[in-house]
């Protein structure tokens, strides 16, 4: 049993603090991070956009000159430019379309609610009020689309935190009952 919890103490050790050094960059960086991956992405895809662009003029003298790769090449370079430049376009997109389905469906659940009113359901009350909540919640997404996106990193980030201070706390209490003299128990 020994040989099965101390094969991979140093593992589980790195992991955690490979968990630990992510999370701390996540939660006090998330809006640097969503940018820098953002414009990485952007560069990408110019690079992928100028060779498709490149094989199709290079392609037009010799005949194989392809329609799709002159459209797909400067589809990728305007779409990588507006990655590059305005990273927040990007970003922004995501959360906006949650916060527009969550503000159609808390509207249709604040009907469902009146209806159970109607109906005499006594938890129409609790219903409203949660979609009231979630009407709220989606209009604030709305209006800080990036903010909302970097929260959500922050959350992930804490995360992930807490998550490696378990695996060293578990990793410290298995290493304190583990029999030190060699024996399976």
């Amino acid at each position: 049993m020994k040989r099965l919890f101390s094969s991979g103490t140093q593992q589980t050790g790195l992991l955690a603090l490979v968990y630990f050094i992510f999370g701390v960059l996540l939660c006090f960086f998330a809006t640097s991070i969503l940018i820098t991956a953002t414009r990485i992405l952007g560069g990408c895809l110019i690079l992928y956009g100028a060779l498709q662009l490149y094989l199709f003029f290079s392609g037009r003298q010799s005949g194989q000159a392809n329609g799709t790769r002159l459209a797909a090449g400067a589809a990728t370079v305007i779409f990588g430019g507006i990655f590059l430049f305005s990273p927040e376009s990007l970003i922004s997109i995501f959360p906006v379309a949650g916060a527009i389905i969550l503000i159609v469906n808390s509207l249709v659940q604040i009907q469902k609610a009146f209806q159970l009113r109607d109906y005499g359901c006594e938890g129409w009350s609790m219903t409203l009020m949660l979609a009231l909540v979630l009407l709220a919640a989606g209009a604030v997404i709305l209006l800080r689309p990036v903010q909302t996106a970097s929260f959500i990193l922050q959350i992930v980030g804490i995360s992930l935190m807490a998550e490696a201070i378990m695996m060293f706390w578990s990793q410290h209490e298995i290493g304190k009952y583990m029999p030190r003299d060699g024996r399976d128990s």
